[in-house]
């Protein structure tokens, strides 16, 4: 398990205020302006494949509609990932070759880049499928893995217990009453209102790093690092890189 993973800027599905977000073109964006990590999202596919993706369905962001577990990997290649992409005025990149990618296709396309992948899917097959493209992509030492779902977070820690992973859910909040509860080492991930200084003393005292999300406003960024927060989520690093390394 890595112990150094302390990204301070993290693109939050890429430079996704630029791009079309959870794009290959969002991530390379995002690690051309120097962001330290990337964030994003992963769903089962029909066939059980690993789709990055923020939504269960596709239907916010491409010309289709439908969970994404109702398509096979290839379907949702197929699909327009710019399509409702709209920075300004219309829809610039429309039909310009931006599709969703695999989770081992992204792994592969930045083999050194630091990741924070968030488990979206309940099914339980999701554990065994992405700690494969995991180990198979050589990225087992560059992962911070978070899920939403605690029963998904605790299957994995369960099974695979080297992996490096952020706490669930039940342990933030459980660690926010009861700071005694936290674990040597954890990575705590959550919105503002857990960045308080009490806790983030708490988290530090373990040796843990507090992640805070989505923070898009340099000001607002600049406050919480003076707080002490570790890292920040966000989708315009551009704004927050020019102040906060």
């Amino acid at each position: 398990m890595r112990t150094d993973y302390c990204p301070r800027i993290i693109a939050h599905r890429g430079n996704s205020l630029q791009f079309p977000e959870n794009t290959i073109e969002s991530f390379q964006s995002a690690l051309e302006i120097g962001c330290d990590a990337l964030e994003t999202d992963v769903w089962l596919t029909r066939d059980s494949k690993l789709l990055v993706w923020h939504d269960e369905t596709v239907d916010r962001t491409t010309e289709c509609t439908g969970p994404v577990s109702s398509f096979t990997l290839k379907e949702l290649q197929r699909m327009d990932a710019a399509y409702r992409f709209k920075p300004d005025e219309g829809f610039p990149l429309r039909a310009s070759g931006i599709h969703p990618v695999s989770l081992e296709d992204l792994l592969c396309t930045f083999p050194n880049a630091l990741f924070n992948i968030d488990l979206k899917s309940k099914d339980e097959r999701i554990i065994d499928v992405y700690y494969d493209i995991l180990a198979s992509s050589n990225a087992l030492d560059r992962v911070c893995t978070a899920s939403f779902h605690q029963s998904i977070h605790d299957a994995m820690a369960e099974r695979h217990p080297e992996l490096l992973m952020s706490l669930g859910p039940r342990q933030v909040w459980l660690g926010m009453l009861l700071p005694f509860t936290l674990k040597e080492g954890c990575i705590v991930q959550g919105p503002r209102k857990v960045a308080r200084r009490y806790f983030i003393e708490a988290v530090h005292r373990k040796g843990g790093r507090i992640m805070i999300w989505t923070i898009n406003d340099k000001d607002e960024a600049l406050r919480l690092l003076d707080k002490g927060v570790d890292c920040l989520f966000t989708d315009n690093p551009g704004i927050l890189l020019g102040g906060t390394k």
